[in-house]
């Protein structure tokens, strides 16, 4: 009889702890490519975490690789539409990126477009940051656009990013994101219309995810079954005195 009253007591207080534990919730986590390797390292994919990882697509099957901002670069990156490959890719806003690595590929971005981006897990939302796309020195028209697409494991489109006409400059820096009301974004695509072709870079990626989106009970109604449990058991307790 102890053994049970003891057993009730042990559980009315777990459910009692369960009232009051709560959900870490969605963490958000920034690769910036600064530990990812040196210049003309070739990344396929990236880690953000024990949980998630993105592989990295190209159109035409070139290697995304790590460029360097600015004259240190000892590899211009990258080619122009005119095939040439003394192109540097500079930021207008260094400050707006991070660090002094970017992701690139040895094309210019039409051949290399859409990039596609896989996700090892499903995530919530999905962010970056490209540089020299949109610029007004390619096609300065209507006709210039870019899409940022988020879809889930059917295949369906979660949520769009578009951007249409030249948005500035050289070295435009634009960020990216795409939202998730619910943890179903399985992959996402950068594609466009940037004219003959340009050099571009991709920078500060951003994933947001929730590591445990089981829901937690209403604190409420787990509160009021703890309590009436160790009730019960106080009860029997005061019944086996008399």
């Amino acid at each position: 009889m102890k053994k049970k009253l003891l057993a009730e007591l042990v559980m009315g207080l777990f459910v009692l702890g369960m009232a009051v534990t709560v959900n870490a919730g969605p963490i958000t986590i920034t690769n910036d490519l600064e530990s990812v390797g040196s210049e003309d390292t070739v990344v396929n994919s990236l880690v953000f975490d024990s949980n998630v990882q993105v592989n990295i697509i190209t159109s035409d099957s070139s290697d995304p690789v790590i460029g360097l901002y600015g004259n240190g670069a000892s590899t211009p990156h990258f080619s122009s539409p005119s095939g040439s490959t003394n192109i540097i890719n500079t930021p207008a806003n260094p400050a707006n990126v991070s660090g002094n690595y970017f992701l690139g590929v040895t094309s210019h971005f039409a051949p290399a477009q859409p990039i596609e981006f896989y996700f090892s897990t499903e995530i919530s939302s999905f962010g970056l940051t490209t540089i020299d796309l949109l610029e007004t020195s390619f096609n300065p028209n209507d006709s210039m656009y870019m899409n940022f697409t988020a879809y889930d494991l059917n295949n369906n489109v979660v949520d769009i990013m578009s951007l249409t006409g030249a948005q500035g400059n050289s070295g435009i820096d634009i960020d990216w994101l795409v939202i998730s009301n619910s943890q179903n974004i399985s992959r996402a695509t950068l594609e466009g219309n940037v004219g003959s072709g340009t050099g571009f870079g991709i920078d500060d990626f951003v994933v947001t995810y929730d590591p445990a989106p089981t829901p937690v009970p209403e604190p409420a109604s787990v509160l009021l079954l703890g309590t009436s449990i160790i009730g019960l058991a106080g009860i029997r307790i005061k019944r086996k005195k008399k």
